[in-house]
């Protein structure tokens, strides 16, 4: 998760945010990163008919969220 705050950190710098706007990016990638999981949950569904791997991309896409949601929250 270090890795991930570093990143976002260089970014927001790099973009010319200010440390105020951290949390809001963090919040944006999050949502970002989760509809893409979600995506794949759908995708695996639909066209590969693998429900078990669809179940673990949609629970990967809440986790996910809501992991970033509270680290952003934390920061």
């Amino acid at each position: 998760m270090r890795g991930t705050l570093t990143t976002i950190t260089a970014f927001s710098d790099a973009a010319g945010f200010a440390d105020s706007d951290l949390p809001g990016l963090t919040s944006v990638l999050a949502s970002v990163l989760a509809a893409a999981l979600l995506a794949a949950g759908f995708f695996a569904a639909a066209f590969l008919g693998v429900g078990f791997l669809a179940t673990a991309f949609f629970a990967a896409g809440f986790l996910a969220a809501e992991g970033f949601a509270a680290f952003a929250s934390a920061t």
